[in-house]
C-alpha cells in the first residue's frame, strides 16, 4: 500500500494539472489578409490586404506592410503612365506573392511628378521607370489607394477560384490562354493564365465597369467566346 500511495499522487496532480494546461492554451488566431477575405460596403467599397480602396492611402500601406517597397511612376511608351507603390516579396495571409498598388493622379500632378524624377529606366516589358524626386515623396504617399493588383506564386485554377470566391458572375475568353472570372460584388477580375501567372485585380465594387469595359470591347475584337 506505501508502494502505491505515491502512484496515485503522481496520477491525481496528472489529472488535475493537464486539464489546466489545456485551458491555459490561447487559441489559433484565424489566418488573415487571405486574398478572398474581401469586405465590401453598403456605399460600394471594398478592403481588402487590410486596405480600403478609395480611402487608404499609400502612406497607410507603408505602415502597415512595411516600408521595403518600391514607389515610381511606370508608363509604357506614349503614355503618361501611372503611379505604384510595389512589393516584389508580400505575403498575404499564408500566401506569397507580389503586390501593386496604384492610384489615380491628374494629368498636370503625374506630369510634375516625371519631370522632376531624379531617374528614369527602361524595363524588360519596354516600359519607362520614373524614380521620384524625395520632395514629391510626401505627395506620393498622400496618394489615394484607386486598385490593388495581386500576383500570387501559387497557381490558381477555376476549381480553386470558384472554391475560394465562389461561382463568378461573368467569365470572359480573351484568347486561347487567357480567362477573366468577374467577381462584380467583390470587385475582382480573377485572371486565369494558363501559360504564366494568374493575377487578381481588386477596384471598389462600385468602380468595376472601369475593369469589366475594356476586357469586353477586347473580347468581342478576339474570336474567341464570352460566357
Amino acid at each position: 500500500m506505501k508502494r502505491l500511495l505515491p502512484l496515485l499522487i503522481l496520477l491525481l496532480l496528472v489529472l488535475v494539472l493537464v486539464p489546466l494546461l489545456r485551458d491555459g492554451q490561447s487559441p489559433r488566431e484565424p489566418v488573415t489578409g487571405l486574398p478572398w477575405q474581401v469586405e465590401t460596403t453598403p456605399e460600394g467599397m471594398s478592403r481588402v490586404f487590410g486596405l480600403t480602396l478609395g480611402e487608404s492611402s499609400f502612406g497607410d500601406a507603408l505602415q502597415q506592410h512595411g516600408r521595403d517597397a518600391e514607389l515610381a511612376i511606370i508608363a509604357d511608351p506614349g503614355e503618361a503612365g501611372a503611379l505604384e507603390l510595389f512589393y516584389s516579396r508580400f505575403m498575404a495571409g499564408m500566401l506569397s506573392g507580389r503586390l501593386i498598388l496604384g492610384t489615380r493622379l491628374d494629368s498636370a500632378t503625374l506630369r510634375e511628378l516625371r519631370e522632376r524624377a531624379v531617374s528614369s529606366r527602361v524595363l524588360d516589358s519596354g516600359a519607362r521607370r520614373f524614380s521620384l524626386d524625395p520632395a514629391d515623396l510626401p505627395t506620393a504617399h498622400a496618394a489615394t489607394i484607386a486598385s490593388i493588383t495581386f500576383i500570387p506564386a501559387a497557381d490558381i485554377d477555376v476549381e480553386v477560384a470558384e472554391h475560394r470566391f465562389g461561382v463568378p458572375s461573368e467569365r470572359i475568353q480573351i484568347n486561347a490562354q487567357v480567362e477573366h472570372l468577374l467577381y462584380p460584388e467583390l470587385g475582382l477580375d480573377l485572371i486565369l493564365d494558363r501559360d504564366g501567372k494568374e493575377v487578381l485585380q481588386y477596384v471598389p465594387p462600385r468602380e468595376f465597369d472601369r475593369l469589366r469595359r475594356p476586357l469586353t470591347q477586347a473580347a468581342e475584337a478576339e474570336p474567341a467566346t464570352s460566357r
